[in-house]
């Protein structure tokens, strides 16, 4: 790199701390007019870019659940395959040879931002959900903007329940077949 050909592209660093990762994301070297603005005409109501992450427990892998009732695809480049041969992967998630999972990539149609990446190990690894459970240090529960918050709305739930929001928008929690808590407010 020189000033005549700077750096372009995206850096990543990953800080790992016994309580979480957090991942560091600097773009370099180019322009995205609009970068970083809350488009609210998507369905997620975020800036491009960003994703959450839900691990399922050891080779329980599917996303049937969140393409039904959530009404996501799968993301272009995001089929479900297997990972973690890779050494940089390996690295990131601290995996030993061998470890591999599956993974895919989900969105809402039509909407470029906000994927739903779905992860299942196939080797045996203590199930960590319950500390990512409302009340828990660090993640605690997913949002999502839909159009119904009814019961009817999410066969296969558990734990719903519904209410108004500090904001004075319809919502309802739940908890989702794979044990991982929602929460739904009315778009």
């Amino acid at each position: 790199m020189t000033l005549q050909t700077p750096f372009v592209g995206l850096r990543e660093t990953l800080y790992f701390d016994p309580d979480g990762r957090v991942a560091f994301i600097q773009r370099g070297g180019f322009d995205r007019p609009g970068f970083g603005t809350i488009d609210p005409t998507l369905p997620y109501k975020n800036s491009e870019g960003s994703h959450a992450n839900v691990v399922q427990p050891t080779g329980a892998f599917d996303t049937a659940f969140y393409k039904g009732v959530f009404g996501l695809e799968t993301a272009p480049y995001g089929d479900a395959h297997d990972s973690g041969d890779e050494p940089p992967t390996q690295r990131a998630l601290r995996l030993e040879a061998g470890q591999l999972f599956r993974v895919e990539r989900l969105r809402a149609p039509d909407c470029p931002t906000g994927l739903l990446q779905v992860y299942s190990p196939y080797f045996a690894t203590p199930d960590h959900r319950v500390l990512s459970q409302t009340g828990q240090r660090g993640l605690s529960g997913y949002s999502y903007r839909a159009s119904s918050v009814e019961e009817a709305a999410l066969p296969g739930v558990t734990d719903y329940r519904a209410a108004t929001n500090e904001f004075g928008e319809p919502s309802c929690t739940f908890t989702a077949p794979d044990g991982y808590r929602w929460i739904w407010i009315s778009a």
